[in-house]
């Protein structure tokens, strides 16, 4: 056994309350419409809960996402059985960005095979902006530090630096202008 309570005991419904407290949890059929939510899921997406139910996944996603093979393997992946957890940007209610760490996990019935996906979630949006402003805060001191500026190489008199001029700038397709505005300047 794997030291879980049995699923009938006052125990296990303590823990299911205890996970449905501090998770946002959302139920799919095999192919991605949903079939109920719980309110830590619908607080964070912005939706009530007869918003979204019967609807399909893929409201949480981008349109280029859900059209994507990669978005119908995910689900074929599910349907077989397989889990998937990572981080997921989503997109909530008004088109607000969202940002999960997440657990999508099909359950099985009594015949060994796949009858639904639960997806455990939490909300990192807030870690996500806080990293995102952070490296531009990074970027913005970088940008204002002073300019290195390198020093003028030398120039000898056996080669001396080779002209700039319009001329060579504007045309340098051909060949003579090329020959122009080469270093060694060698005709």
């Amino acid at each position: 056994m794997t030291g879980l309570p049995s699923l009938f005991s006052s125990d296990a419904k303590a823990m299911l309350d205890a996970i449905n407290r501090s998770q946002a949890i959302i139920e799919f059929d095999l192919s991605g419409t949903i079939l109920t939510a719980n309110e830590n899921f619908c607080r964070a997406m912005g939706y009530d809960l007869h918003e979204i139910v019967g609807r399909h996944h893929r409201m949480f996603v981008q349109p280029e996402e859900a059209a994507s093979a990669a978005y119908a393997d995910f689900w074929a992946r599910l349907a077989r059985g397989q889990f998937d957890s990572q981080q997921y940007r989503r997109i909530g209610k008004g088109g607000r960005e969202i940002w999960i760490e997440a657990s999508y996990n099909p359950v099985f019935g009594p015949d060994g095979r796949p009858v639904k996906v639960i997806k455990l979630a939490i909300d990192i949006t807030a870690d996500e902006q806080e990293e995102v402003e952070n490296e531009l805060a990074a970027l913005a001191a970088e940008a204002a530090k002073p300019a290195r500026t390198l020093p003028e190489a030398p120039t000898t008199p056996a080669m001396p630096a080779a002209p700039t001029s319009r001329r060579c700038a504007a045309s340098s397709s051909s060949p003579r202008t090329r020959r122009c505005c080469s270093t060694t300047n060698v005709r």
